[in-house]
Order: C-alpha cells, then structure tokens, then sequence
C-alpha cells in the first residue's frame, strides 16, 4: 500500500508547478495572495504529506517493529480522501471558493485521522518506549495541530461571515513545518543515514533530547501567540523562535557533519540529496538570523517567500526525494523475493536496489530539481526567473514520476517472468541478480 502514496507525491508536484504558473507572477506579492495560498497547499499536503505518510507506512515496522493496521481498501480511501481535499482546498483558495474550502476542510481531516487510527493503535501495541517511538508519536500529534489549527484558519474562508484569524498562521505553520515534517524527517534521519550511507550515528543526547525539546517550544510558542490575539510578537516569543531556529540549525549541521564522515565512497544521488536538503535548510535558518538582525529586513514580502522556499522545496521536496530513490527500488525487490520464495523460481532475475531505477535517471533528475530550489530562490528578487523556475520544478516532479513508474515497470516485467517460468519450469532463465546490500527501509 504505501507505493500508492510514493508514485501519487509527485504529481501534485506537476500540479503545484502548473497551478502556479497559470495564476502568474503577481501572487508573489505577498504570502497572503490567495493566488499563492492554493499552490502552496498542493506542495506542501499533495507532495510532501502524501509521500510521508506513505514513507512512514514502509518505515514503521523498521524503526519500531509495528506495522500500521491498515487494509488496502483503507489505505486506498485515506489517499482518496488526502487527494481530493487537497485538491479542494487549494481550488477553493486560489479561486476564493467557500464551497471548496468547506469540501478540503471536510476531507482532509478524515484523512488524517483515518491515518492516526491506523497508526496509532499499533505505535502503543508495540510496547516501544525508545527515542524513535517519541518522535514519531510528537510528529503525528503535531500533524493533528496543525490540521485543527488549519480548520480553524479555513473557517474565515467558508464564507459562514466568521472572522480569519490571521495570527494564528505562523503558529499552523510552526506546526506544519517543524512539528511534522522538520521532526518526522529527524525521526527518520537519525535511523536511515547511518544506515543507508555508513555513517557514525547521531549523538545520542540529541537523538533523545530533540523531540520532547521541540515539542515544548511548540506548545509555548502555541500558547503565547493565541493569548496575544494578534499583537505583535513580544520578546518571549521571539526567544522561542530563536529556540526553534536554534534546533533547526543543530539538527542540519549535525546531519551534514555525520555525512562528512560516510564510510562507503561509491556515489549515490541519495546522498546528494540529503546534503542539499539539509544546506536548505540551513539556509534557511541563516536567512532567518539576519532578518531578525537587521532592521527593516524582516518586513520585506520576498524574505518570508524565500524562506518558504528554501524549506519546503529545498528541505523538505529533496528529503521526499532522496527517500522515494530508497523505498520504492526496496519495496519492489522485497515483493519480488517473496514472489520467488512462494513460488521457487529463484532463478529469474529481478531488479535490486541499485537497478531498479537507473543511475543516469536519478542523476537527471536531481540535477533538474537543484537548478528548481536555485531558479525559485531568484525569483523572489529576479521576477523573469519565475516561468523558468516552474519549468524546472514541474518537470523535476515529472521526472521523479517517470522513474518511480520505470521501477514499477520492471516490477511488473519481473513478475510476470516469474509467472511464465512458473508455466514453463524447462524455459526457466539460469541466472539471478538480486538482492539488495543493505537492509530495507
């Protein structure tokens, strides 16, 4: 089931791209043009919600031994319900449609918490009381916020004559950005690059201290701002966003620093795309600095665009990436093997993990997603960037796309040689390729 969510992702990619471009160049005035709130929304719930979600799905039964309990008819429903609301609201938002606002507002939290009883449940089964089971249950609670936060926000478009509480956006994003994607993919991290790139693991205070760390700064922040009813920010507040852009900061370099320490010296595009993740994020973090540091700076619009950029498209979209180039090849190798096991013909070849989608593939296709975060970067103060830096978005999406489909190409191939050589045991091939190196995700 999760390969569903995986090949789904990139399409909203295209969608964002497209969308985008359609509704022109004058939406990036200001974060608050409804022409850049839809867009916005189909990158960061269709692409980078839908691909973790279906991530965390594979992932769970590796970092705490529980797999969701989940059916393939509800997981089919969930990614409908995630798809359509997604598209609702971000047509509702861009057009100013309270009818689609109110459809979004509706499917999406059935999405989400079809999502939780399907995880949750088997997160306190388990029994797993350690770091990684922490993160991941703070991150899903993040993602329960944030969608309240958001309906909350949605009812000022509903057209129900309710006011639009505007203060309260930075504080979905908080959640959104930090509480779940930031955490989740440190839950992730602290797991995955040591394995998959041979490195030293994290250090053990972080990997035990970051969760409930920010979890806390969160809910402060949370607190404040809604007690505040919109004034502007005080100097706690603004102590407690340095505090989250200090863990921002930590968490990126420590990554960097333990991928300067890879022990395996073959190339691989995942590793590309973790480095450039995480110098976006950075990035990000140092251009938040700055701003806090010089006056005037914070209140310029194409500041804040940038910083939604380098997090969403630089942090966030290489992560999915670099991930998506892990699990699908994984899953399709381990679907084919067991075929093989139940069937014993293991004598026909299937693809690996380092096959099952081309290098040159990859490499293309990181290449065009690298020149998207530069291009987007300059567009917020070189506006002729803007079609190009869509064009290279769009079609690293597309891209990305057509490779996970070649992989589940060559699945398909395989099963039915497979099926064939099961027909025909005496036409059986006499060789076999397979079998990944290093354990799945």
């Amino acid at each position: 089931m999760p390969v569903q969510f995986l090949v789904t992702a990139p399409l909203f990619g295209v969608a964002f791209a497209v969308t985008l471009a359609w509704l022109g160049p004058e939406n990036l005035q200001s974060r608050w043009m409804p022409g850049l709130l839809g867009p916005v929304h189909l990158l960061v719930i269709g692409y980078v919600a839908t691909a973790m979600l279906g991530a965390l799905q594979q992932l769970l039964p590796v970092l705490l031994g529980t797999p969701p309990a989940q059916t393939r008819t509800g997981g089919l429903l969930i990614l409908a319900l995630l798809a359509a609301g997604t598209a609702a609201l971000a047509a509702g938002l861009a057009g100013t449609e309270p009818l689609l606002v109110r459809s979004g507002s509706a499917l999406l939290p059935a999405a989400v918490i079809g999502f939780m009883a399907m995880t949750l449940p088997g997160l306190v089964r388990s029994g797993v009381r350690d770091a990684a089971a922490l993160t991941v249950t703070l991150a899903l609670l993040a993602l329960g916020i944030a969608t309240l936060l958001g309906l909350w926000i949605a009812a000022g478009h509903m057209g129900f004559g309710l006011g639009l509480p505007r203060h309260l956006t930075d504080v979905h994003l908080a959640w959104g950005l930090f509480g779940w994607i930031a955490l989740l993919v440190a839950a992730v991290a602290v797991h995955v690059v040591p394995m998959f790139q041979i490195t030293p693991p994290y250090p053990r205070a972080f990997v035990h201290v970051q969760a409930p760390a920010l979890f806390m700064l969160l809910a402060s922040y949370t607190i404040l701002r809604i007690a505040s009813a919109g004034a502007p920010p005080a100097l706690p507040e603004r102590m407690l966003e340095a505090g989250i852009a200090a863990w921002t900061a930590a968490f990126a370099l420590l990554t960097l620093r333990v991928l300067a320490q890879r022990r395996r010296r073959l190339p691989d595009v995942t590793l590309d795309f973790w480095r450039l993740a995480m110098g976006a994020l950075l990035g990000a973090t140092v251009l938040w600095g700055t701003a806090q540091a010089v006056p005037g700076l914070v209140s310029q619009p194409a500041l804040g665009l940038a910083l939604g950029w380098l997090f969403l498209s630089g942090f966030a979209v290489s992560v999915v990436n670099g991930m998506l180039y892990k699990i699908v090849p994984f899953l399709v190798w381990l679907h084919l093997n067991r075929v093989q096991v139940r069937t014993g013909m293991r004598g026909v070849r299937i693809p690996n993990l380092h096959d099952a989608i081309p290098a040159l593939l990859q490499r293309t296709q990181f290449l065009t997603h690298a020149v998207a975060v530069t291009a987007g970067l300059a567009t917020f103060w070189l506006p002729w960037m803007f079609y190009p830096a869509l064009f290279a978005f769009g079609g690293s999406s597309l891209l990305l796309w057509l490779n996970l489909v070649y992989a589940l190409t060559r699945y398909r191939h395989a099963l039915n040689a497979i099926e064939r050589a099961g027909a025909h045991p005496t036409r059986m091939p006499t060789t076999q390729r397979g079998g990944p190196d290093t354990a799945g995700p």
